[in-house]
């Protein structure tokens, strides 16, 4: 029997925290209670804890096969797929396993385009395919964070989690890439392993002559904020003794990309993040048939190399002007999402009301590199949400309804 309670599990804390606070803070205020937090600890306890509605970030095979441990103890799934922002049309079903797609009860999708993509290739699962936006785009156009340091600056984010992979092995890097996506062994798979090794090693080489190019021809700050999978050291080895260029880690990137001069990236979903906010972005991609995978094309400024993104950077120091994109970023996001989300979660559970029964929760080990993606403090939790905020595990938080609720 289900409790009216829901787990939302987070991966990254950047990506993920604020908008499943937000989430969490729409279900509260339906009168429902929320567990909040890293996905490892929700994860080891999905037999131990009261039945609810479960919302899994991504429906690539890793996370399917938590959502089939996750049905087969009694929970109801949510399957979505926060990694399609930057995803195109044609690519939107390739993202979701069919592990998913089968274990999941119901389906967030995107947008209209991502609801159809996932119906067509899973005619069976169409019934399940609901279009609640992401509560993260409603975040990211309505953020007004604090100027992260005085100077003006020009952001690099970098993504180049193989070829620069925290291991330093690139091919432990691609074996976690395709397990996590579940892709079969087969010519496809090592093309696209190809294709992606050879675009992130040209990418890095034009984003470094970037870099260069700026150290020698503006007085602008350079901030360097690798992916989290990324060795941080290299980007600190390679500008070591620069004072103008600073490698940042672990800190919210939002402040970041709404106050940056320019946001340089490649191919990269933060790229579309900042085309929401506002931002002035460039995408430096020297490999046009990895992009074809991507919208960030369309909603970004796009260039293939170092010296013409040096012409365009030297245009918007001079005039300040900078080119419109090819798309309408506002056209291809719904607003709202987090009370759609919270709308579709509350479908599947019963009234509102304190849950009861026992309720165990069994504390895990992590690895440095999941807490690295993913620690938060009560504090941190607490000033995302006005509800009542109780901390249960390391970066796990019960998120309660206001006096008065259920």
């Amino acid at each position: 029997m289900l409790a009216p309670i829901a787990y939302l599990t987070c991966e990254l804390k950047g990506r993920d925290l604020a908008s499943r606070l937000l989430i969490a803070s729409s279900l509260a205020d339906r009168g429902y209670h929320v567990i909040v937090g890293q996905q490892w600890a929700i994860f080891s306890n999905l037999r131990a804890c009261l039945k609810g509605v479960v919302l899994f970030k991504t429906a690539n095979k890793t996370q399917g096969d938590w959502m089939v441990e996750a049905r087969s103890n009694g929970h109801v799934v949510a399957a979505s797929d926060e990694e399609c922002l930057a995803s195109a049309p044609n690519d939107y079903a390739r993202l979701t396993h069919p592990v998913a797609a089968e274990a999941c009860h119901t389906y967030l999708a995107l947008n209209d385009l991502h609801a159809a993509a996932i119906k067509a290739a899973y005619p069976g699962a169409a019934h399940k395919v609901i279009v609640a936006g992401n509560a993260r785009v409603d975040i990211l156009r309505a953020l007004r964070p604090p100027r992260p340091i005085p100077e003006p600056y020009i952001l690099i984010n970098t993504s180049f989690g193989r070829t620069n992979h925290v291991s330093g092995d690139i091919q432990k890097a691609v074996n976690i890439w395709l397990g996590s996506g579940g892709h079969e062994k087969n010519a496809e798979t090592e093309n696209m392993v190809r294709e992606r090794l050879s675009f992130e090693k040209r990418a890095m080489a034009e984003t470094i002559a970037l870099i260069e190019w700026l150290i020698a021809n503006t007085q602008s700050q350079i901030v360097i904020r690798p992916h989290p999978a990324e060795r941080s050291e290299k980007w600190t080895t390679l500008f070591q003794g620069n004072a103008r260029v600073h490698v940042v880690v672990g800190s919210d990137p939002t402040p970041w990309i709404r106050h940056a001069t320019l946001l340089v990236h490649s191919e990269s979903t933060t790229g579309v993040e900042a085309a929401i906010m506002g931002a002035k972005v460039l995408n430096l991609s020297p490999a046009s048939s990895w992009g074809e995978r991507l919208v960030v094309a369309q909603a970004n400024v796009t260039v293939d190399s170092a010296t013409a993104a040096a012409e365009l950077v030297a245009a918007l120091l001079r005039t300040g002007e900078w080119p419109p994109s090819k798309q309408d970023i506002g056209a291809l996001y719904p607003t709202k999402g987090a009370e759609k989300t919270a709308a579709a979660l509350a479908e599947h559970l019963p009234p509102p009301q304190r849950p009861r029964g026992g309720f165990q929760w069994h504390t895990i080990h992590r690895t440095d590199e999941q807490r690295e993606k993913f620690t938060v403090s009560h504090d941190e939790a607490r000033a995302l949400t006005q509800h009542t905020t109780t901390q249960i595990d390391d970066s796990v938080f019960l998120i309660s309804p206001r006096a008065g609720k259920a």
